[in-house]
């Protein structure tokens, strides 16, 4: 059975917020016969504080004196710009649709660690709530790795991730204690004042484990404000 190949082209974040730049990638994006346009949407202030400082290589390229906050506002695009971005894709025939009401024939991602019954450990990247969504949603998955990320034992090299809410944090802390972490803690963020925080706005916490069994991914996403964690058993 043949499959349709879609092509996606990624827009992300280079429309440098101007809305007319972003309705001429999608112009292009038609142009080359694009199935679908992938842009990055956030809301700056979700991701970060205005006291968050630019890592070294964004120091480099653009405004030392300027704060991560004030380059990544620059490039937010406000709900009506993105209304309009809509409409112009449905005008041309792009797709426009969320997980909630399309399901991926296929995907393929890498992982940080896998072992001989095929469990992962995923999410040293940070998108583990939307990067899990993707995979469940596929009807057929396909991960990715060379021999370095083959492991015996999952945890070897790498703690799990686990996403939070951050007015959940200390229930969450007594309750992975509870499941036997023996050290849980909050990622940093590199070149950063502060703490990682995810597309989703939330905290994520590095968690060891003795044991990970083949349990151990449903309980942890069963204590109240856990929204995800970055096992896939």
């Amino acid at each position: 059975m043949m499959i349709k190949t879609l092509i996606i082209a990624e827009a992300g974040v280079n429309h440098n917020g101007s809305l007319d730049m972003a309705l001429e990638l999608v112009d292009q994006a038609h142009a080359c016969g694009a199935d679908i346009i992938k842009f990055q949407t956030f809301k700056a202030g979700k991701l970060l504080t205005d006291k968050v400082e630019k890592a070294g290589y964004q120091k480099a390229s653009t405004d030392r004196n300027e704060s991560q906050y004030e380059m990544i506002k620059k490039l937010e695009l406000s709900d009506e710009a993105h209304r309009i971005l809509h409409r112009r894709c449905r005008e041309l025939g792009i797709d426009v649709a969320q997980l909630g009401t399309a399901q991926p024939e296929w995907c393929f991602d890498g992982a940080d660690e896998v072992n001989a019954r095929n469990w992962l450990i995923k999410g040293r990247g940070g998108a583990l709530f939307k990067e899990k969504i993707v995979f469940r949603s596929a009807k057929k998955r396909f991960i990715v790795v060379d021999a370095s990320k083959r492991v015996e034992k999952l945890g070897t090299h790498f703690a799990v991730p686990i996403e939070v809410f951050p007015g959940a944090l200390p229930l969450v802390q007594t309750e992975l204690a509870a499941l036997g972490a023996r050290s849980v803690e909050i990622r940093s963020g590199e070149g950063k004042d502060g703490p990682t925080i995810t597309e989703s706005g939330n905290l994520i916490l590095d968690t060891r484990f003795a044991e990970i069994d083949e349990g151990l991914e449903k309980a942890i996403n069963s204590i109240t404000g856990v929204i995800e964690n970055g096992l896939f058993i």
